[in-house]
């Protein structure tokens, strides 16, 4: 599988060049709220410049969470749509995973750096009706480094408020293999030695539940802004980490683009 996605997002560039479409994209401002890391107490503010290119089927971006003048959701990194239909869509993508440096977060002290490295992910969604929809994910670790693999499941429902305006809401649910779960929520014997937590080996299990809830506006012609949120839920191997302080967190984002 890994190899297969890797092959199938490789040629994105590729099919890009060669795609006789007009380009659309944005460029704006993301800030946002939350925890340092995953079931971390301690919260921090950020903000990072964000953009998007798309071409026919071809998008880049650095953030997901755009959309397209045609309704179509850009996600994370390069994307490519294989098929699209009145009521489904599949894409193959590729993104660069920053991997996680101890000097995030004090609870990370002693347990070293989680290597960087690139993610190749195959999404699948459906449309259960006019406002309803699902998708389904899996992400792999490309170059076989620490990621492991990770899927996700996102049911969500979509409210037209106004001309100008629109709500999302959904829930999503994740499941992580186990050197993935051992490279974010576990400790070594080694890392434990240098640390002071506990030893622990996490088998594959459910990451994370989620709720969110997002408002997006048309505030001009070529302006949109971004209001967000989501609750979420650390679950079995995630949540019974040494690491772990907090099982439920809230993490809050608003964004402000200008389209081109």
């Amino acid at each position: 599988m890994r190899s297969i996605l890797l092959f199938g997002a490789a040629g994105l560039l590729c099919v890009a060049t060669g795609a006789n479409a007009e380009w659309e994209g944005a460029l704006g401002l993301a800030l946002n709220h939350g925890p340092e890391i995953p079931g971390a107490k301690q919260r921090q503010t950020g903000a990072e410049p964000v953009f998007f290119l798309r071409s026919g089927r071809f998008s880049i971006s650095s953030a997901s969470g755009f959309v397209t003048s045609g309704n179509a959701e850009v996600p994370r990194g390069l994307g490519l749509e294989l098929a699209r239909g009145e009521r489904h869509e599949l894409s193959l993508g590729l993104r660069l995973d920053r991997g996680r440096d101890e000097s995030a977060s004090r609870l990370l002290s002693g347990l070293g750096e989680v290597r960087r490295t690139l993610r190749a992910r195959i999404a699948g969604q459906v449309k259960l009706d006019e406002h309803w929809r699902a998708a389904l994910a899996l992400t792999v670790d490309a170059l076989d480094r620490d990621g492991g693999s990770l899927g996700e499941l996102i049911v969500q429902r979509d409210l037209r408020l106004s001309a100008a305006q629109s709500l999302n809401l959904g829930v999503s649910l994740s499941y992580g293999s186990d050197r993935y779960q051992q490279s974010w929520f576990g400790v070594t014997t080694e890392q434990a030695r240098r640390s002071g937590y506990p030893v622990f080996t996490p088998g594959s299990g459910w990451r994370d539940a989620s709720l969110f809830l997002s408002w997006r506006s048309e505030l001009a012609p070529r302006w949109v802004g971004q209001l967000g949120g989501a609750v979420t839920s650390l679950l079995g191997p995630a949540a019974d980490s040494p690491i772990t302080q907090r099982r439920a967190t809230l993490s809050v984002n608003a964004g402000l683009a200008w389209r081109f």
